[in-house]
Order: structure tokens, then sequence, then C-alpha cells
């Protein structure tokens, strides 16, 4: 990645770079228009807070969670360098560090998590080292596992920012992780950063924790509740949709977390549950994380709903805009989530190709089956050889099923490898083939002859070795299995070592 400017002043260079912006979790269908319209949106939020001198604008930097091209970069930079100055404190630090200009940073490091890029991981050590909050930065290292994030981890547990390093967790799922979350657990320390830490992750060993966790609070408040349903942001399985709903009735006032956890879930249940809690009359608070709540979707339901909100609650820009991306967490939650659920479906497809590829092949070599039994003495046979040295035998079907699929696409080559007889000897694990093979031009003009030769391939203790059989008519192999006999066409015999 090129070397990003640095400066005041970058409007232009910020407009000049092309609009697609690249990013590592390109996978998901839409993911380009939504990180498009999200950054579009944002920049021309920014534009405008700068116009008005807004001191708000160098919050922005948190909401540019996920990523991590030229142009996002740029944007960045231009957040920390052109945010509106606080005039009321333009004070510099021992480095010359502006101090109005911290916050502006710190918001930008929170907006890293999830990026474990070389890139990222120089661009922290350099703010942190000059004068970054190191809580910020903590919390920026959500999802990432590279060693230099956990050794940037230890640096700020003795810097004394433990409770931000354990919400760092959200996201991981190593042992490295779950050993610091056990750790913290057991000295009954930072439990609220310890649910966080379960954000983005759906699997047995993070339940098994959110029921520990729940177990130690006696009696559960709205904040306790909040903080569980921050937990389980973009998660559809059914231990969550039971948690969504425990919270809609134990604490109706916790309507906008739970519309909120409903971010990047397009189904026809969450939508239900959207409309519902968008239908009731709730305060500007409830309305932003309704908004929230949209971050991940392009549909014509989610951008009608955005719609309504502009007109009915008189939602802002600003929170208009992070409703493409999310805040923080919900744009973590989201993200992770789905592309944890784009893995498994490539794993799958992966899976069940390689089932139709075995299928294939298993049917091709049963239907040769009755070529490779011939050439092993019987139908039995085969049985015997394969339940003796399962190897063997595979090795044959292999060799069977390539000597019929010998011809690349687009090859002008021919290729022909024909079985006149093969032996096995399962007491010394050796398998012998007679084959003949030739090739000629198979284009359309070619005049070349076709040229056809015989060999042994002999298979012994995983090695193959090739002997030369033109005149060989069949083969045996030796009763103490040294020696290979070939019945040449002139009606003598030749032995030759194996």
């Amino acid at each position: 990645m090129s070397k990003r400017p640095e400066g005041e002043g970058r409007m232009a260079e910020l407009d000049a770079i092309p609009a697609k912006e690249q990013t590592r979790a390109d996978t998901v269908a839409g993911y380009n228009e939504i990180q498009q319209r999200a950054l579009d949106a944002l920049q021309q939020v920014f534009q405008a807070m700068v116009a008005k001198k807004d001191l708000n604008a160098r919050y922005l930097g948190e909401d540019l969670v996920g990523f991590d091209g030229e142009k996002s970069w740029y944007f960045r930079e231009k957040i920390m360098n052109d945010s509106p100055e606080n005039v009321v404190a333009p004070y510099l630090n021992k480095n010359g560090f502006p101090l109005w200009k911290r916050e502006a940073v710190n918001f930008v490091l929170m907006g890293l998590a999830g990026n474990d890029s070389e890139h990222a991981m120089k661009f922290r050590r350099r703010y942190v080292d000059v004068e970054a909050d190191i809580a910020s930065a903590a919390i920026g290292l959500a999802g990432c596992e590279s060693d230099a994030a956990w050794k940037m981890r230890e640096e700020f547990i003795k810097g004394g920012a433990d409770s931000y390093v354990l919400e760092s967790l959200a996201g991981c799922d190593s042992d490295r992780a779950w050993e610091m979350r056990e750790k913290y657990f057991n000295q009954n320390k930072y439990v609220e950063s310890l649910g966080m830490s379960l954000v983005g992750l759906d699997n047995e060993r993070a339940w098994g924790m959110r029921e520990r966790l729940s177990s130690v609070v006696v009696k559960p408040t709205y904040q306790d509740q909040y903080k569980a349903l921050q937990s389980i942001m973009g998660l559809d399985s059914e231990r969550a949709w039971k948690i969504r709903e425990s919270a809609l009735k134990n604490f109706p006032d916790c309507a906008g977390g739970v519309a909120q956890s409903l971010v990047g879930l397009d189904s026809e249940r969450a939508w239900k549950l959207r409309e519902q809690i968008s239908a009731e009359k709730h305060d500007y608070l409830v309305a932003m994380q309704i908004a929230d709540g949209l971050a991940g979707l392009l549909s014509p339901k989610a951008e009608e709903m955005r719609r309504k909100l502009r007109a009915e609650k008189g939602m802002k820009d600003e929170y208009m805009a992070k409703s493409y991306n999310g805040s923080r967490w919900s744009a973590f939650a989201w993200r992770k989530v789905r592309g944890d659920r784009e893995v498994e479906e490539k794993m799958r497809e992966q899976a069940e190709q390689q089932q139709i590829e075995e299928k294939r092949r298993n049917t091709e070599v049963e239907r040769l089956k009755p070529e490779v039994d011939g050439y092993i003495g019987g139908g039995s046979a085969a049985e015997e050889a394969a339940e003796k040295n399962p190897a063997l035998y595979g090795y044959l079907q292999d060799r069977v099923y390539k000597s019929h699929h010998m011809n690349s696409p687009g090859d002008t080559v021919r290729h022909d490898l024909s079985f006149l007889g093969a032996v096995v000897d399962k007491k010394y694990s050796i398998i012998a083939t007679l084959e003949e093979f030739g090739s000629s031009d198979s284009s359309r003009y070619s005049s070349s002859p076709y040229v056809s030769r015989r060999r042994i391939v002999i298979w012994k203790d995983g090695k193959e070795k090739i002997i030369d059989a033109d005149g060989v008519n069949s083969i045996e192999l030796t009763s103490d299995g040294k020696k290979l006999v070939k019945h040449m066409e002139k009606g003598e015999n030749k032995e030759v070592e194996v």
C-alpha cells in the first residue's frame, strides 16, 4: 500500500481516489455497494461538519470499522488533520502533539476494530508512541489475533487498560483469547467487558461463558440486559432470539437495544421485530438505535425504513450516514458474523464439491471394475486385495481412472493408455501393470503417425518402477515375489528383479 500523505488540505487527494473501496472481506453479495454508500455518506457528513466548525466531526473516525482501502485511509488522515480545532484547549504536549487532536486520533484508533493488517498495526504504533489513549487503542484491537496485536495487548495491560484489552477480544476465538477470558472471570473482574468480548461469537464456548456471566447477576437490571443484547449483535441463533424476546418482555425500555442487536439480519423474523419496535412510540435515542440496527443492509425494506426514520423522527444526516456501516460495535458485529457465515458456506461448498467429485470418481471406477477385476485374476481377487492391502487396490483403481482421463481440454496431442494385464502379490505388497501407451497429433491437418509402445509399471513399498515391455504379451510374479516374468510374443520368458 502506498504511503498516505500527512498534514492538512487533503480533500483534493481524497476526492481523486477511485470510487471503489477495496477490502479484505470483499466476498459478500452487495458488500461493495454498502462500503461505497457508507463511505460516501460519512464523507459528505464530515464536510458539512467541517463547514459548520462542528467539533463532533472528529468522532466520525470510529465509524470506519471494516474499511481498509486507500480512500478510507486518506479519510482517516483527513479526520485527524482537518477536524475543527478546539480553540479552548490549543495546547501541545511534550512531543508537540496538539491535545485537541488527541480525541480525533483516539476515535480513529477505535475505528480500526477488526483490521489486523500490517499497515493498521504500524498506524496504531505510530500514535500510541506519541499521545494516543491506550484505552482507545486497545478497543480498536477487537478481532485482531496477530502476534503484533497480542504484544500490544500485553503492553496495554501493563499500562492498566485491562478492561479495554478484555473488550478487544470481541470476535477472537483462539485458545489464547479464551485463556484470558477465563483468567478474568475466575478473578471476578470486568464482567461487562467479558460480555463485550463475546461480540460476534455464536459457538458453544461463547454461550457457555454468557450463561456463566448471567449466573453471577443476582437481580438483572436494565444495564445488564442492554449489555447482554450488545454481546449478541448480529447473531441469528435461537438462543440469541430468546435473549431478545426476554428483554422485550422484562425490560420494555430495552427496545432500542433489541433493534440494534438485529444489525445485519435480513430475515422475515428480524423485519417483523424491527417493524414492531418502530411502530411504537419511542424517543430519539431508540430511533437512533433502530437506524444503527440497519447496518449492513441495502434491501428495499431497509431503505424504506431509513426514509421513514428521516421523515417521521427527523433523523439527522449523521445518523443516517452511520446506518449503512453502523456505529463501532454494530459495524464490527455484522461484518464478523457475515464473514464467518461466508467462510462456513465456502467450506460447505468445497465439501459438497469434494463429495460430488468422489462420487463421480467412484462411479467411474465402479464402471471400470470388470476391467480391474480381470487384471488381477477374477472378481473375488479384487475384494481380497482391498481387504489385505487397500493401498494396492486403490492404486490400481487410480491408474485405471487416470488412463481414461489423459487428455486436457484444448490439447492437440492425444494420449492413449490401455491395460493389457496386471498382477498382485498381497503377501509382498507388489502390483505390476502391463500397459500399452501411445500418442499422436490429433489436430485436423496433422499427418503424424500414431506411435504405440508397451511398458510395465511395478508398484512396491510405495514406489514405482517402469520397465520397457515392447514385445511382451503378459506378466506374472514369481512365488517368492522377487521377480517378474515377462511372456514375450516370440514365446520366450524373461525375468526381471522387482
